[in-house]
């Protein structure tokens, strides 16, 4: 049997087309293989927006360290000529460190000075995203990369002045108050609802019935609001209570 053959583009805006087609499916692709957990950090969870491929949304859980109980959201936009030009991630909640600046843009710099088409991706730069919460990075930084100067110099001068600050930030981006400010256009908004409705929403997902929102329950129970966001959302994109890795 004759295997049909495939239309080939005729003209440079067809040959425009369908690059552009297989340049979003690399992307879909890329986003599935979030799944595996060598793709993704555990603590981050990423999700594109609805209507662009190209925007995805993410948070950042951090369990340890200076920002221990930290909920940090943040933006990943992806230009059209990804892989061969690197995303732009920029921080939504507030966050006082050397590669972010003060309107939340994140230096990729120092770590990816030489973007790399198809050799370095988006899961790269999540685990980059994770590792720069940690001693191991900080110590590393070079000021010239540091879009914060005075986070930089203040871990560097005064590391007690850092802890405190770190410690006020991480607090407060686990407040209520930012924990369920929502994002306009964002994918991954959380709503309060009561444990109730939580363990209701819950069996909907092991079930895989009907559509869902992310679930963050009320902080009863002993619970304080970090750790049951950090229980309900990996229900959400994995099924089970424990802590594992983000992505689909």
């Amino acid at each position: 049997m004759s295997i049909p053959e495939v239309p080939k583009p005729t003209s440079a805006h067809e040959l425009e087309f369908y690059s552009n087609h297989f340049r979003k499916y690399e992307l879909l692709i890329e986003y599935k293989n979030l799944r595996e957990p060598e793709h993704c950090p555990t603590g981050v969870y990423v999700m594109p927006s609805i209507d662009n491929i190209y925007e995805w949304y993410g948070v950042i859980f951090i369990h340890r360290g200076y920002y221990k109980e930290g909920v940090f959201k943040f933006f990943i936009e992806i230009p059209e000529q990804y892989p061969y030009a690197p995303p732009r991630v920029e921080f939504i909640t507030s966050l006082f460190h050397p590669l972010v600046s003060k309107d939340g843009r994140f230096s990729l710099d120092q770590q990816f000075a030489t973007w790399r088409p198809r050799i370095d991706n988006i899961c790269h730069i999540l685990h980059y995203i994770k590792n720069s919460f940690k001693d191991a990075v900080l110590q590393n930084l070079q000021e010239e990369y540091c879009l914060n100067k005075e986070a930089y110099r203040t871990y560097v001068r005064d590391r007690h002045a850092f802890v405190k600050l770190a410690a006020q930030v991480a607090q407060a981006s686990s407040s209520e108050k930012s924990v369920y400010e929502r994002i306009e256009g964002s994918t991954l908004n959380f709503s309060y609802m009561t444990d109730d409705e939580a363990e209701t929403l819950r069996l909907k997902l092991i079930t895989n019935q009907g559509a869902v929102s992310l679930p963050s329950a009320s902080p009863a129970g002993g619970q304080s609001v970090f750790d049951k966001i950090t229980t309900n959302i990996n229900y959400f994109f994995t099924g089970h209570p424990e802590n594992g890795h983000g992505g689909l």
